[in-house]
């Protein structure tokens, strides 16, 4: 049975959206704070955190950038389930590793399959990076490197060597790179 935190100060969402899950034989932990939900993850390992981002003391930006910082608990997978729509909101929780959004209220079919979706994703993905320009790969490593594994080389031969240890998900390619161009 998969665990799941679920964070929202919202107790009537919080209620509704646990009940759903419980009955689907979810084993759901709740929390009313950034804070509790940080320390929820220190003591105990969840395989999921469902978390708002309109809350009170903490936001759930802010809580998920705290996670992000602590070693033992930042590779959480997370979806926000949510009433904002703030574009800005949504970049930087894509951008801090979320798997989804989920607009509240919650159709329990659309929470169900997102939670199955997320439960499945067992590793991240891989992108290689191939750019001769150190500033774009740094750029590509700060932009994906939470939510995926991403792999940097300065030139075609080295993406042609990193090819040979395993097969990326995706290859963000230079097209114009000294030597051997991308294409």
């Amino acid at each position: 049975m998969a665990k799941i935190l679920l964070v929202d100060d919202n107790e009537i969402s919080l209620m509704m959206t646990e009940m759903v899950l419980s009955e689907m034989h979810y084993d759901v932990t709740t929390a009313t704070s950034g804070e509790k939900a940080i320390e929820c993850l220190q003591q105990e390992s969840y395989d999921l955190m469902l978390l708002d981002i309109v809350m009170d003391d903490m936001n759930g930006i802010e809580t998920l950038a705290e996670i992000r910082e602590i070693p033992e608990i930042s590779n959480i997978r997370t979806i926000f389930l949510t009433s904002s729509s703030h574009r800005a909101d949504m970049t930087e929780a894509i951008r801090l590793g979320a798997l989804d959004f989920i607009r509240k209220p919650a159709y329990p079919e659309n929470l169900l399959s997102a939670v199955q979706q997320a439960l499945l994703v067992r590793e991240k993905d891989t992108i290689l990076a191939v750019d001769d320009d150190e500033m774009s790969l740094l750029a590509i490593e700060t932009l994906f490197g939470i939510r995926y594994d991403v792999r940097c080389v300065s030139s075609g031969p080295k993406a042609l060597a990193e090819l040979e240890n395993e097969k990326p998900s995706l290859v963000l390619l230079d097209l114009r790179m000294p030597g051997m161009d991308g294409l």
